[in-house]
């Protein structure tokens, strides 16, 4: 039996057990709203060409293609039976009648399916892909190139960044060689390296036009990008060069002006070295220019960015989309340079970048390149280029990898644990822990740390104490943990009003910031933000016991238990700390910055307070933000691109598919002194065995490209 469907986006007609999954399905939130609407609008254009047992199951196929672009997937790699394709979690959900029609659908009958809709190019290669495009008068929603099937706009998308990539590295080298060894030589003095890593990135950096350094905590990438610039001043003295900075998101830019402000110490300077290397960073959309609307950006090929270097930090943040934008706005001359660690969790939105370009990266290159980085850094040769491990790609020569770890010291628990987790070697990260196992003290309703600094509790040890009891314990280390910090905001309420908002007006609405000059009351506001950022509680989901509603909501009434904080009936209060989720052009606000809440005590008006990446602050009233959310815990997601003095890791007591080595290595590395970590062993144990599963043909293009005439 058919079910036809008359709506404008639904004039379709499948089965009636599919119409029903459908919408069964998106009661119980397994796909999204938008997988049917797109499934349905494809369909009207293709189902008079297809029999009732092609057309469902093409609109299966199509709708798990959009189901798998939301969990982050570019693409999707098919098998020769479909049905070993589809994951089961979503395979189990179709009725039994659809199952057995899936399982008796072939790639060669998915072709030719495809080939009968007219929704797809097919071909064998990315280059034929190329040239079909050339012959279509309209282009086609769907890519098939050998067994990845992709939506037009995300091929596009990757096939612009890997075309930027193979031709940008297979540039010849820029700079003049004597002088660039010279002040290489110069500014990278102070090495304790007999292979200096953050020099020949530097190197790499100076001779192409695209450079990528990845490197984990304190292996200095901040540093090394520092001496890059000066590097590039030095190699310039004639030329004011003109150098952005920028990263994914607002806390990411502030600590990226923060950290090359510091990083400037390090080297002996000039006054107008130290002026033209005062630099603030803003977000990636500010830089492109992102419409209110969202819907695009303002510079592109047509209206490139003028800049002579672009610095761009959080790479491991950036999704596919984003990154080709970036790279449509660059303008041909101008060098860029992406920082980032390769092994932190990807992008929200679909692709792993950086992790796939940093596939190429080795501690060796091409014999080409190596042999000029050799001479360049007075190296031997075999140093630097080992034919067995020889690129299949260019793209490895501008990659460098920074591998000595400074933040941590060799006997730091934070960083071995780090090292463990990111090397999977699970039994290391078990012995660290239970030797470090926190003793359950009845009296205090606390964990006892065995050592100060690190701290391991676990969910599952029943025996010595009840779940609850392990619950109460962990809202109590996050009262102890926000205290100074709500400490702060009491003594500021009982003190001084904060600055006159009515004398203030004109300038808050122009621009959002606030003037510092002689305030007292703006430095004790700007150190209630700086204390706030020292602590925090990282978790790995949204919902449930152990997710950030639930631990947000539970803290508050335990702050309001202790009088710390008083909550009315609104929403907003004295001390609540907020997280944007959504860009605001028009506000300055974007995601990922960080606010607090506090009262003028002359108007009695509630203002939320950020800080700027240039230690400006920035007011609003808490009716004109952008959607938000409470920041006591968050998400280790909307945590990249920060570091606190001391994080505490809470990961739920049931598996979820959120949980990847990946994510927990993430949050590990945002502790800088201090870590508490809430998890059973087994929960963790399963965590750091699984990889974030993301599907793309990045790897697979630029191969591609490296080896054809089109690059």
């Amino acid at each position: 039996m058919t079910r036809h469907v008359s709506t404008m986006i639904q004039k379709i007609s499948l089965s009636t057990p599919l119409m029903d999954w459908f919408e069964s399905q998106i009661a119980s939130d397994m796909i999204a709203v938008i997988d049917k609407q797109l499934t349905f609008f494809l369909m009207r254009f293709c189902q008079e060409k297809l029999s009732e047992i092609e057309r469902d199951q093409l609109a299966i196929f199509l709708c798990y293609l959009s189901h798998k672009m939301a969990q982050g997937d570019v693409c999707i790699r098919i098998d020769n039976k479909i049905s070993k394709t589809i994951l089961p979690a979503f395979f189990t959900t179709l009725p039994l009648e659809l199952q057995r029609s899936l399982t008796q659908l072939t790639s060669i009958m998915l072709i030719d399916i495809l080939n009968k809709s007219e929704l797809a190019i097919i071909a064998e290669t990315d280059i034929e892909v190329i040239e079909s495009l050339k012959q279509v008068d309209s282009i086609p929603p769907i890519i098939m190139v050998g067994n990845r099937i992709y939506w037009q706009r995300m091929w596009e998308d990757e096939h612009k960044v890997a075309d930027y990539l193979v031709k940008q590295s297979k540039q010849a080298d820029t700079s003049p060689f004597d002088s660039m060894k010279s002040v290489l030589n110069q500014v990278f003095a102070n090495s304790d390296c007999q292979i200096d890593r953050q020099k020949i990135a530097g190197a790499i950096a100076l001779s192409k036009s695209i450079s990528i350094i990845s490197g984990g905590p304190g292996t200095g990438k901040t540093t090394t990008v520092a001496g890059i610039l000066l590097s590039a001043l030095r190699l310039n003295p004639n030329k004011r060069l003109r150098i952005l900075l920028a990263a994914p998101t607002g806390k990411a830019a502030a600590r990226l002006t923060e950290s090359l402000l510091g990083a400037r110490n390090q080297f002996v300077l000039s006054e107008s070295e130290k002026e033209n290397l005062a630099l603030e960073a803003v977000t990636l959309h500010r830089l492109l220019g992102a419409s209110l609307n969202g819907d695009g950006f303002r510079h592109h090929n047509g209206n490139p960015l003028h800049g002579d270097i672009l610095v761009v930090d959080e790479a491991s943040m950036i999704d596919l989309r984003l990154m080709s934008a970036l790279i449509d706005a660059l303008s041909p001359t101008m060098r860029v340079i992406l920082l980032g660690d390769k092994d932190q969790l990807s992008s929200v939105a679909p692709g792993r970048v950086l992790g796939d370009i940093c596939s190429f990266g080795q501690l060796t290159f091409s014999h080409h390149h190596a042999n000029y980085l050799a001479e360049l850094m007075s190296l031997e040769l075999e140093t630097l280029y080992d034919p067995a491990l020889s690129n299949q790609s260019t793209v490895g020569d501008v990659i460098g990898l920074l591998t000595k770890s400074r933040r941590f010291a060799e006997d730091s628990k934070i960083g071995k644990l780090a090292t463990a987790i990111n090397t999977q070697k699970r039994k290391e990260v078990e012995s660290l822990l239970l030797d470090h196992q926190c003793e359950f003290d009845g009296k205090s309703a606390q964990f006892l740390a065995k050592e100060p600094g690190f701290k391991y509790v676990d969910f599952a040890d029943t025996e010595n104490y009840e779940k609850a009891q392990c619950y109460e314990a962990l809202l109590n280390d996050c009262l102890i943990g926000f205290k100074p910090y709500l400490e702060l905001v009491a003594a500021f309420v009982e003190g001084k009003p904060l600055i006159d908002v009515k004398n203030t007006l004109s300038t808050i609405d122009e621009q959002n910031t606030l003037s510092q000059e002689n305030s007292k009351e703006s430095e004790a506001i700007i150190d209630i933000l700086k204390q706030f950022n020292k602590f925090r509680v990282l978790a790995s989901i949204h919902s449930g016991l152990f997710g950030t509603d639930s631990l947000n909501e539970n803290l508050i009434l335990r702050l309001q238990e202790a009088k710390l904080i008083t909550r009315s009936r609104d929403k907003h209060f004295i001390g609540r700390p907020i997280l944007i989720t959504r860009n605001d052009a028009s506000l300055k606000l974007f995601n990922g910055d960080i606010g607090v809440t506090l009262r003028d005590l002359e108007s009695g008006q509630m203002r939320v307070y950020f800080l700027s990446p240039t230690g400006q602050l920035q007011s609003v009233v808490p009716s004109r933000l952008p959607e938000h959310e409470t920041a006591f815990v968050m998400t280790v997601h909307k945590s990249q691109g920060s570091e606190f003095e001391h994080t505490l890791i809470v990961l739920p007591d049931v598996p979820n598919p959120v949980l990847t080595k990946e994510l927990i290595y993430t949050a590990v590395t945002r502790a800088r002194t201090q870590l508490t970590l809430y998890s059973s062993m087994q929960i963790l144990q399963g965590t750091i065995r699984q990889l974030t599963p993301r599907t793309s043909g990045l790897i697979d293009q630029i191969q591609v490209l490296s080896q054809s005439e089109y690059s």
